[in-house]
């Protein structure tokens, strides 16, 4: 049996070496391969993700509307963060229902509700209903004082929509959330008026109401985004 010779093993340590070498350099190529497409998809990951927190939240805000014709009549969507009162291209409010439906009278400037209704102090309302002349009509306020009667509870409220506003129908307890766009960032406005930035260095933002629609559409870097809420 013939050994090994020294050139024959200076070969197969060159040849052991090389393969090594380019092992490590697919190796070390496929590992910045992976880095550039994590870095390219976490933008889109993110958009993703936050898109169908987004759709989730405000799609299930009117889900406690269905069950009152009244309510499901009612306005809910705001293009600006003061019930309507001034538009604005970068910024709006969805009402997010948080109580039961109870029953209500409006007697002078007072509402009139039973025992069973759960009404707590400055927490706002969206009333719905009829109007003095039978028409439908609606209103949001919040609930400055309650007084407990006879047959229940006597409220007074802080109108906060324009308009007129219904003499008997139904109540249910909101939150006015909202999202303002600015200086680049979308922020998540809460019912107290506290801005939270939700998603970061985007490059546009856009939302178009169409009743029962919203479409909301952003774009960062080379992702862009567009989907549709339907409430």
């Amino acid at each position: 049996m013939r050994g090994v010779t020294l050139l024959e093993f200076l070969v197969g340590v060159s040849l052991f070496l090389l393969l090594l070498f380019f092992s490590y350099h697919a190796f070390d190529s496929q590992k910045h391969l992976l880095k550039n497409i994590s870095a390219q998809t976490q933008p889109e990951d993110e958009s993703n993700y936050r898109m169908l927190l987004i759709k989730h939240f405000l799609e299930r805000s009117t889900r406690k509307l269905r069950v009152d014709p009244f309510l499901e009549g009612a306005t809910i969507f705001f293009p600006d963060l003061s019930f309507g009162q001034s538009t604005q291209v970068n910024a709006f409010s969805v009402a997010h229902v948080t109580g039961l439906p109870a029953p209500f009278v409006r007697a002078g400037g007072n509402h009139a509700v039973p025992a069973s209704a759960a009404i707590t102090k400055q927490k706002t309302y969206l009333m719905t209903g009829s109007d003095s002349t039978g028409n439908f009509a609606w209103s949001y306020g919040i609930a400055e004082a309650i007084w407990q009667t006879a047959d229940g509870f006597t409220v007074k409220f802080k109108k906060l929509t324009a308009g007129t506003e219904p003499e008997k129908g139904t109540l249910i307890e909101v939150e006015l959330h909202g999202f303002l766009f600015q200086n680049q960032t979308l922020y998540w406005v809460s019912p107290g008026g506290a801005t939270q930035p939700y998603l970061s260095t985007l490059d546009s933002f856009s939302y178009t109401w169409n009743n029962p629609s919203l479409m909301i559409g952003w774009k960062r870097g080379p992702v862009q985004m567009e989907f549709q809420c339907v409430l």
